[in-house]
C-alpha cells in the first residue's frame, strides 16, 4: 500500500507577497512493501539500480524510475531521499520549490448557492445533497411538500428548488404552483426530479418557474448542468435528458425514413438499434448480407447501414446485389436507397471498393450518437424531398467516403478503470435495466468469441481468427472496453496475413483484459 501526503507551508498574505514569492513544498510517500537495507539506499537513485536483481523479475521495473524522479525533483529546485528499514517498508521524501500566486481559490460551479431539496426518499435525498456539496452548493432538505412551503415562507433564501415530481399527497408541479403563489412573482427557478420518459407536454399546466427536469437515476453532471443553467436564467429543457424524446420525435417527424441495419455482431447491433430509437427510429435488422438482400426483395428502404465484414455475404457483395435489384426493377418501381458503410478499419483501398460496390457514404465504428445524427441530417433532406426515397440519379458522396483514407480507428491500450460505466449505461438506454441487459450480452458474447478464437488458433484456421477477432474488436470498441481492442486488432491482422503462429500470446492478453472487465462489471452491474 502506498500513501501520499504533502506538507504545504501557509501561503503569505497577498499584500506581503513581494517579501516571499516562493515556498518549499514537502511530499512524503509511504510504501508498506519489502523495505530497503541501509547499505543499498545510497545507490537507489542511480540509473539502472535496484535493491537486488530479483526484484525486477518478481515486482517488475527497470530501475530507471527513481533516477528520473531525482532528476525531475532537481529541476524543480528540490531534493529527494528515503527512510527505510528492511522488511518494514519505506518512506520516500521529496521537496519542490513553488512560486506563490497572488490568490488561491478553487472554482466550484455552484459555489455558495443554496438549493432547497424536496424529496421524500431518504437515500435519494442524501445523494442529491452530496452531489450539491461536491459542486460547492448547500442543500437544505425538506421531506414533504408542507415542509418545503414552510421553508419558502420563512426567512431562508434559496437560489433554486429541486422537487421530486412524485410526492405523497401532491405532486411536484402542484408544489411549484404553490411556491409561485407564495413568492408572488419573484423568480425562483425550480427543477423537477422526474421518472424516465416524463415530458412537460404531458401535463396540462406547467408553472413558469419550472426551468427543466432531471431524470432518474440521477447523475451529478446532469444535475449540475441543469442547475447552472436554471440559476443563470436560461431554460435548460432543450438539452435535458427528459426532453430527448421530444427531440427524437422532431427528427423522426422531419425525416420519416425506413431504415435497415445490417450487422452480425449482437452488441454492435444492440447499441445501434438503441441509438436509432433515441432519435425516433425503429430499424429493421438483418444479421448478415444475405438477410439484407432477402429483406430488400420484400420491402423498400430509404437508408441502409451496412457492415462490411459479415459471414455468408459481406457488406460489399450485399450492396452490389441490392444495386442490381434496383436496376432490374427500374426507377418506376423502386427508388435508389442510400447505403452507408459501417466499418472499424480505415484500410487503403476500402474507399474505392465501397464506391465500386455502390455505397454512398461512410460511418466509422464505434458508432456515436452525434455521428449517427449527423448522417441522418446529411441525407434526410434529400430522401424526404423525393418522397422518402432518393432519386435514381443520387451519386456517391466523395466527402463521406474520402474519410476512409484519413480517419483511423482510435485504439488505446486502456487504463484504469477498464470500463466507462456511465458510457455503457448511456449505450444501454440510460437506465439500469438497459445497462444490465447490455452487460449480460457483452459478457456472454465476448466469452464465446474468445473460445471460438482459441479453437481457430488450435485448428490453424487464420480466416476464422480474422473474422471473429474483427467482430469482437468492434464490439469492445463500441462499448469502450479499450483494453481488449488492441490485441484483438493484432489477432485480426495476423489472420489477414495468414500467419497465426504468434496468435496465442495475443489471445492470452485478451483473456487478462477480459478478466479485468468481468471483475469490474461484477461490482457495478445492476442487480
Amino acid at each position: 500500500m502506498v500513501n501520499l501526503t504533502a506538507d504545504v507551508p501557509t501561503a503569505p498574505n497577498p499584500e506581503n507577497a513581494g517579501s516571499q514569492k516562493f515556498v518549499v513544498v514537502h511530499f512524503s510517500i509511504r510504501d508498506t512493501g519489502i523495505g530497503i537495507p541501509l547499505d543499498k539506499q545510497k545507490h537507489l537513485f542511480e540509473s539502472f539500480s535496484q535493491v537486488d536483481a530479483s526484484t525486477t523479475r518478481k515486482y517488475g521495473g527497470t530501475g530507471l524510475g527513481l533516477a528520473i524522479s531525482s532528476q525531475l525533483v532537481q529541476l524543480m529546485g528540490g531534493s529527494i531521499w528515503v527512510n527505510s528499514i528492511a522488511g518494514e517498508g519505506a518512506t520516500f521524501h521529496f521537496t519542490i520549490t513553488a512560486e506563490v500566486g497572488a490568490t488561491a481559490s478553487i472554482y466550484l460551479p455552484l459555489d455558495q448557492k443554496r438549493i432547497l431539496v424536496v424529496e421524500e426518499n431518504e437515500a435519494q435525498r442524501t445523494a442529491v445533497i452530496a452531489h450539491l456539496l461536491h459542486d460547492g452548493a448547500t442543500g437544505i432538505a425538506a421531506e414533504t411538500a408542507n415542509g418545503a412551503l414552510r421553508l419558502v415562507e420563512g426567512s431562508a433564501k434559496f437560489d433554486a428548488v429541486l422537487i421530486n415530481l412524485q410526492l405523497t399527497g401532491t405532486d411536484g408541479l402542484a408544489l411549484a404552483l404553490q411556491i409561485n403563489e407564495i413568492l408572488k412573482g419573484t423568480e425562483l427557478p425550480i427543477v423537477l426530479l422526474a421518472p424516465k420518459g416524463f415530458r412537460h407536454g404531458d401535463t396540462a399546466i406547467t408553472p413558469v418557474n419550472v426551468t427543466g427536469t432531471v431524470t432518474k437515476p440521477l447523475r451529478r453532471q446532469q444535475l449540475r448542468k441543469m442547475l447552472i443553467r436554471a440559476i443563470g436564467g436560461q431554460s435548460a429543457e432543450p438539452t435535458s435528458a427528459s426532453n430527448r424524446d421530444e427531440e427524437a420525435k422532431s427528427m423522426a417527424a422531419r425525416f420519416p425514413l425506413r431504415i435497415m441495419l445490417v450487422e452480425d455482431n449482437l452488441i454492435n447491433q444492440k447499441v445501434a438499434v438503441r441509438l436509432l430509437e433515441q432519435i425516433g427510429y425503429q430499424a429493421e435488422i438483418a444479421n448478415n448480407g444475405q438477410e439484407a438482400v432477402d429483406a430488400f426483395t420484400r420491402s423498400a428502404y430509404d437508408l441502409i447501414f451496412m457492415d462490411l465484414q459479415m459471414p455468408e455475404l459481406d457488406g460489399l457483395e450485399a450492396t452490389r446485389k441490392i444495386r442490381e435489384l434496383e436496376q432490374r426493377l427500374g426507377a418506376g418501381r423502386v427508388k435508389k436507397s442510400v447505403i452507408i458503410a459501417l466499418t472499424a478499419n480505415a484500410i487503403p483501398g476500402d474507399r474505392e471498393r465501397c464506391l465500386d460496390a455502390g455505397m454512398d457514404d461512410y460511418l466509422s465504428k464505434p458508432v456515436r450518437p452525434e455521428k449517427l445524427t449527423s448522417m441522418i441530417e446529411k441525407w434526410g433532406p434529400n430522401l424526404v424531398a423525393n418522397g422518402n426515397e432518393t432519386a435514381s440519379h443520387v451519386v456517391a458522396s466523395e466527402t463521406g467516403i474520402k474519410a476512409m483514407t484519413t480517419e483511423a480507428n482510435e485504439e488505446t491500450t486502456g487504463g484504469p478503470p477498464p470500463v466507462d460505466i456511465e458510457k455503457l449505461r448511456d449505450l444501454g438506454g440510460g437506465n439500469d435495466e438497459g445497462l444490465a441487459e447490455l452487460v449480460d450480452l457483452y459478457l456472454n458474447q465476448t466469452a464465446d468469441q474468445i473460445e471460438q478464437i482459441q479453437a481457430a488458433i488450435t485448428g490453424n484456421t487464420p480466416n476464422e481468427v480474422r473474422r471473429i477477432a474483427h467482430s469482437c474488436a468492434g464490439a469492445n470498441a463500441t462499448c469502450g472496453m479499450d483494453g481488449l481492442v488492441a490485441p484483438m486488432r493484432n489477432l485480426e491482422k495476423m489472420g489477414m496475413d495468414q500467419d497465426i503462429s504468434q496468435a496465442q500470446p495475443q489471445l492470452d492478453k485478451v483473456r487478462v483484459e477480459f478478466d479485468k472487465v468481468q471483475k469490474f462489471l461484477e461490482r457495478y452491474r445492476p442487480q
